[in-house]
């Protein structure tokens, strides 16, 4: 009997749309546009997005408003929303709408795990 339970989890958790999360939770149609409004500001030495991500000091970055929207930590009840699926396409979505990375260690770092990241990225669609 668990091992159906697992099964049927796991179909559950890969069958969840970016469409499907945005109808369920409006707010996260909110949060991409606000990562799309994020812009280079050209004349600074460099940009990182993962300082917008993950926040900088006391400010909270886009990543957490997202896990108050989606995934395990989610504040909502619907259970389709609180699922590895629905984190997961939701952080890469409102993730890939920020500007990438220029002059930071990032694309350093970047360019040692970009195979790995292309193969996630395929199996989530």
């Amino acid at each position: 009997m668990n091992i159906e339970f697992g099964a049927a989890k796991a179909n559950f958790d890969s069958t969840i749309t970016w469409k499907e999360l945005i109808a369920l939770e409006p707010r996260l149609l909110a949060l991409y546009k606000e990562a799309k409004t994020i812009s280079d500001d050209k004349p600074t030495p460099s940009f990182c997005p993962n300082r917008v991500w993950y926040g900088r000091g006391h400010e909270a970055g886009l990543k957490e408003k997202l896990c108050s929207l989606v995934g395990h930590h989610a504040t909502e009840s619907n259970r389709r929303l609180r699922t590895s699926r629905a984190y997961d396409v939701a952080y890469r979505k409102v993730y890939d709408a920020l500007p990438g990375c220029r002059h930071c260690s990032c694309l350093a770092l970047y360019a040692l795990i970009a195979p790995r990241l292309a193969t996630r990225q395929s199996t989530l669609g």
